[in-house]
This record gives C-alpha cells, structure tokens and sequence, in this order.
C-alpha cells in the first residue's frame, strides 16, 4: 500500500495514515490493561522523559524520509526535548537548594 503511491508524498501520507491506524491500535489495547500496567510501572522522571525524546530524535533523523518531513517530525520533538530537558535541570536545582536549606535547619537546632 505504500509503496504504489506515484509520488513521494503519497508514500508518506500512507504510511502516516497506517501508523496512525497502528498506534489507535495500541491505545485502545493498552486503555485495556491500564489498571495493571500503572500499578507495576513506576512513574516516568523528567530524565526518562529527555532519554524516550531524544531517541525518537533520533529516530526521525535517521528514518529514509524526504527533508520536509524529517523536518516536520523533528520540530515538536526538539521543542519537546528543550522544555523536558530545562524541567530536568530545574527540578535538579530544586533538589540541591531543598538539600542546603534542609542542611541549614537540622545545623540550627
């Protein structure tokens, strides 16, 4: 099916339209075993978040796309990643300052 299209543009809206029909798939599939998989999987931190956007980065740079779609993959990710990765290092400042000042009130008593 995506390999007959006359253009390349209809190659990628196919295989788009498929992983679209695929991940529907998938999230119907997992909102059946929702209840199972968040008791057992412990919940993602901002580091686990820039890991998962980073390879799919990668992943959308090295798939055999044309540039203008590699392009309009990559945007939202590096947006993504950016913001991910500037929580990622404020929630470790926090956890520094949240370190002194516990420092400081347990030296005063």
């Amino acid at each position: 099916m995506c390999r007959g299209g006359a253009k390349e543009s209809d190659k990628v809206r196919a295989a788009l339209a498929l992983l679209d029909h695929a991940f529907r798939g998938l999230a119907e599939a997992g909102a059946l075993h929702a209840d199972e998989e968040a008791s057992d999987a412990p919940p993602m931190g901002t580091a686990d978040v820039v890991r998962v956007l980073s390879g799919r980065l990668r992943q959308a740079d090295t798939a055999e796309l044309p540039a203008g779609e590699k392009a309009r993959l990559a945007a939202p990710l590096a947006d993504a990643l950016l913001r991910a990765i500037t929580v990622d290092v404020l929630d470790k400042r926090l956890e520094a300052l949240q370190a002194v000042l516990a420092g400081r009130k347990d030296g005063g008593r």
